[in-house]
């Protein structure tokens, strides 16, 4: 049974921030906010910018341009047990990955107010404030058989894989990344460069075919990649249970999955 809080959402935003510019051989949007939240039936990821980030002149991003992106973008991801409660949800998210490792072991605890494709999200803060957000749902739970959550990796490296309807979310995020910062309460340049290198998370649209599914990223660690469809992806298998994928033509190169949800 499909959970009323399934799928992917974006975030909206009371204020618009965004300047249209040219990139590369077309236009992208520099904005100031910008999220999604992407919900299986027990697992979470959040991708966010808050802050308007200038793509990078070229390829790889110059360690200052990184440093500046990776500063204004957040990501989490992990378990979300929910629970209906007085006509909504509560919901608490445990971080398992993030892009300030710091943040990972906690729990963060929200009340949903669904009705439809819109959610009203609110959350405590320390200083006894509320946070509140609306989200808009963009597609459902999917029916597909790749739908749902999955992961893949080992002791250095964990990967993350969200599926809906219709959008996606993935996150990577190695384990010798520094976990807290070496000076003071903040992570230097150098310190953020190392976690920039350490981690990634982008999510957007999907399209699945019975051999093949494509990405076309709407936000991403690096900005920018939102204009740049992702390499297509080939099902070398597909199991209940057991993903393996590759990217053509090095189809011996398959990565394997395991489905968590």
């Amino acid at each position: 049974m499909v959970k009323p809080w399934e799928g992917f959402w974006q975030v909206l935003y009371d204020k618009a921030d965004e300047d249209v510019v040219p990139f590369r051989n077309t236009t992208i949007a520099v904005r100031k906010n910008l999220g999604f939240v992407v919900f299986t039936r027990s697992h979470f990821m959040e991708i966010e910018a808050f802050a308007k980030r200038q793509g990078p002149v070229s390829w790889p991003p110059a360690e200052e341009e990184a440093v500046a992106m990776f500063r204004a973008f957040r990501a989490c991801a992990g378990y979300c047990d929910c629970r209906e409660v007085d006509g909504g949800w509560m919901a608490k998210q445990r971080v398992t990955m993030a892009s300030d490792p710091r943040l990972e072991g906690t729990t963060i605890s929200y009340r949903f107010e669904i009705d439809g494709d819109i959610c009203l999200r609110r959350r405590t803060l320390t200083d006894g404030g509320q946070l509140v957000e609306t989200l808009r749902r963009l597609s459902c739970a999917g029916t597909s058989a790749l739908a749902g959550a999955w992961e893949s990796g080992g002791s250095e490296e964990r990967w993350m894989y969200l599926v809906t309807a219709g959008h996606y979310g993935v996150m990577r995020v190695e384990s010798n990344r520094p976990r807290t910062p070496s000076h003071g309460g903040e992570f230097s340049d150098t310190e953020v460069y190392a976690l920039w290198k350490g981690f990634g998370a982008n999510a957007g649209a999907r399209l699945e075919t019975k051999g093949t599914f494509d990405h076309w990223p709407m936000i991403a660690q690096v900005a920018g990649y939102e204009v740049r469809k992702h390499e297509t992806f080939h099902i070398d298998s597909l199991e209940e249970n057991r993903l393996v994928t590759s990217f053509p033509p090095d189809e011996d190169l398959g990565e394997a999955w395991r489905r968590i949800d």
